[in-house]
């Protein structure tokens, strides 16, 4: 909904940002515009028909289940990525951004989501993300590693004395 309600009014082409009026929450929400975005919406706003940013021939403001069902249905058999759902892009969007590593709070105003456990709904693990995550620990080199080496008990009673005294 929020996309086919998007007005060029709700668009500063010229500081890069979508504000999001129209929303669930009834928040304000501004989202900063990708540089290829930017580019599709600054040729899009030369040839504007309506108040509308997505409008079909007759430049009235698309339907969600009308030509955007069927033209993206249409798009998704063509490019071979069977079971693909409009609302699929939300987690795919998510997911993408996390596995090159924002952080979670960025996301969540992003998709505009009010907590954080909706945004870890949205945002899939991937397989690789979870086998590489382990390597963001440091090795044995403690003038990098700012934890306790957990080699032993007797290890760990010593550092504890240390950092006691």
């Amino acid at each position: 909904g929020e996309i086919l309600n998007l007005k060029w009014d709700d668009l500063d082409l010229e500081a890069h940002n979508i504000f999001v009026r129209r929303t669930k929450s009834g928040k304000l929400r501004n989202v900063p515009i990708h540089p290829e975005l930017y580019e599709c919406l600054s040729s899009m706003s030369l040839g504007r028909r309506s108040e509308h940013v997505f409008v079909g021939s007759d430049g009235k403001k698309l339907k969600p289940h009308g030509m955007v069902r069927t033209s993206f249905d249409a798009a998704v058999v063509k490019a071979g990525l069977h079971g693909l759902t409009f609302h699929g892009l939300r987690h795919n969007f998510a997911t993408d951004l996390v596995s090159r590593g924002a952080d979670l709070r960025t996301v969540q105003e992003y998709m505009g989501h009010s907590t954080l456990a909706l945004v870890q709904r949205y945002a899939h693990l991937t397989t690789g993300q979870y086998r590489s995550t382990i390597q963001l620990l440091p090795r044995e080199n403690l003038e990098e590693n700012t934890t306790i080496p957990l080699h032993s008990e007797k290890v760990v009673s010593e550092e504890l004395e240390k950092v006691l005294k």
